[in-house]
């Protein structure tokens, strides 16, 4: 299944249409709609109603359902400067700052594409100048729908795109606009969350849900980045098709608490070395 937040009616206008969508009767906080393999939340302007979109779209669905799943946010960005693109393009985000608590996100996208990146900065209301940052792009939802999203997938099942338009100067952005730029890009966008979805579920079916949430855990405690969680991945196919039955059970010789990457990659050196043992 392939779940997607966004903000704005105006956003999600053309993808509504290009999957033939249907409403959610019995939604009644977010609007949602759905389809045979999508649905889709309309969740508001702001990090707040975006986390509380998700949970309500995430909560209900079943475990074997989240682990072949994606999530993702599309919608609306302003760039710190233009070699980002121009209005109407595409970037997709790397990493997530909220401005109020600092807090960083590492989305692990782990499928090639052809599309620029940069890290989004969350702020609470509308920025309109480009002092406000000194790189990469601001929006007002992302940081709390990857925090609620995280509750319920892997950081690698989550995807966050966003759409140039504006530079912070002001300028004025109206709903057509909107509607006419996604519709633009719809075709594009869906391939992408296809390819992406299809990644993840094949990647699925390959291992058990306890080694997936074995993978999860540890991954989390030790603070590993995206190149690491892939290695540990790949590592643990062959760790199963060896017999392998619990990376867990492995990780209670390791130090978790940890507090620095140096620490971080000196644990998951450790980790690696006992599943090779099996491979």
């Amino acid at each position: 299944m392939i779940f997607l937040a966004i903000a704005l009616r105006c956003e999600a206008a053309a993808f509504l249409r290009h999957s033939d969508l249907k409403a959610d009767q019995q939604s009644l906080r977010f609007p949602i709609y759905r389809g045979a393999d999508i649905t889709v939340a309309i969740t508001g302007v702001g990090k707040v109603r975006a986390a509380m979109a998700v949970v309500n779209m995430l909560r209900t669905e079943p475990i074997d359902v989240l682990r072949r799943s994606v999530v993702a946010n599309i919608g609306l960005c302003g760039a710190s400067r233009g070699d980002y693109g121009s209005r109407g393009d595409l970037i997709v985000i790397n990493q997530v700052i909220d401005h109020g608590s600092r807090r960083r996100y590492y989305p692990d996208m782990l499928l090639q594409h052809d599309l620029p990146e940069a890290e989004v900065e969350t702020f609470d209301t509308p920025v309109v100048t480009p002092d406000a940052i000194e790189n990469g792009v601001v929006d007002m939802e992302a940081a709390g729908f990857f925090e609620a999203a995280s509750r319920f997938v892997s950081p690698d099942r989550i995807l966050i795109v966003k759409m140039i338009s504006d530079f912070l100067a002001g300028e004025r952005v109206s709903p057509d606009w909107v509607e006419q730029a996604f519709a633009a890009k719809t075709e594009p966008l869906a391939v992408m969350l296809r390819q992406y979805h299809d990644c993840h579920r094949n990647q699925a079916s390959s291992l058990p849900g306890h080694i997936e949430d074995d993978i999860r855990v540890l991954a989390e405690q030790l603070r590993l980045t995206a190149t690491q969680r892939c290695e540990l991945r790949k590592l643990a196919v062959y760790f199963v098709l060896n017999g392998g039955e619990s990376i867990a059970e492995l990780g209670e010789t390791l130090d978790l608490h940890v507090t620095s990457k140096v620490a971080s990659k000196a644990e998951f050196a450790k980790l690696i070395a006992a599943m090779s043992a099996f491979t």
